[in-house]
């Protein structure tokens, strides 16, 4: 995989290659990986694949293959758990994410089912392709929560914040056009930084980037889901959620995103049940 820090070098170059989308900002960013940059690191990806191929082999087919058969992994760390206390009684919620803009108090759609070519997620006004959600709350609890989708990309059923291709950091702040974009991600606690645990981005794309799933807060009174993004320090800066190109992301200063990368849409998320 090569150095994120390549990819932005090289988005000058790159783009005279590929004009087609995604666009450049006035800035000269791209919100996600031009064409050309893809197609490099695709084939980067599947010659780091073919390298470790061995590793991923079963013993039947090391043996099939004359390789040395792999010692056995111990399942466990041998030491125990001890119960958690028990805690209230949780509530289960079943749904739809509606996004409604910040500056008409207008909806403009639903978070959409499919996601785009780079693994994120859109929105729809089509009442069949909406996505739906699940999401357990214990009464009183202020522990953010993971938002799974029950008919979204089954491989990342959570609904999570993945580190976007121009960030030149993980970290949203004011000041700072840094973002994330909304897709779905492997499981991190709350309270976690952007971790490797996979994501749609990354399969979609070949391009590894962190994630964070455990980041949403809903208030039952009055419906409203929001989202706590936290830095690499384990800061928890204000997490803007905008709409721009048929693309959810998350961003730390809307000013600063909005110069980076174009007109956007700030939206606040509601549920709405099933």
């Amino acid at each position: 995989m090569f150095p994120k820090l390549f990819f932005l070098s090289a988005l000058a170059s790159s783009v005279l290659l590929a004009s087609a989308t995604p666009q450049l900002s006035p800035r000269g960013l791209s919100l996600n990986p031009p064409t050309s940059v893809l197609t490099t690191h695709a084939n980067d990806a599947s010659s780091a694949h073919r390298a470790t191929r061995e590793v991923e082999l079963t013993n039947a087919q090391r043996l099939a293959e004359g390789l040395p058969l792999k010692p056995p992994r111990r399942r466990g760390t041998g030491t125990q758990v001890a119960r958690s206390a028990p805690s209230a009684v949780p509530s289960t919620f079943a749904g739809y994410i509606r996004a409604t803009d910040q500056a008409t108090g207008l909806s403009i759609g639903f978070v959409r089912t499919i996601m785009n070519r780079f693994g994120e997620y859109g929105l729809t006004n089509d009442p069949n392709a909406r996505l739906e959600v699940t999401f357990t709350i214990a009464s009183g609890s202020t522990t953010p929560i993971d938002i799974t989708a029950t008919n979204g990309l089954s491989a990342y059923p959570l609904l999570g914040g993945i580190v976007g291709f121009s960030s030149a950091t993980p970290n949203i702040n004011p000041g700072s056009g840094n973002y994330a974009y909304i897709g779905g991600s492997g499981a991190t606690p709350p309270g976690s930084p952007a971790v490797f645990v996979g994501n749609s981005y990354t399969d979609a794309t070949s391009m590894e980037e962190g994630s964070e799933s455990a980041i949403w807060t809903f208030d039952p009174m009055t419906g409203g889901i929001t989202a706590q993004w936290i830095n690499t320090d384990l800061g928890k800066p204000i997490t803007y959620i905008g709409y721009i190109t048929d693309v959810l992301i998350f961003t730390g200063d809307k000013a600063a995103f909005g110069q980076s990368f174009g007109p956007t849409v700030f939206v606040d998320l509601s549920f709405v049940p099933i």
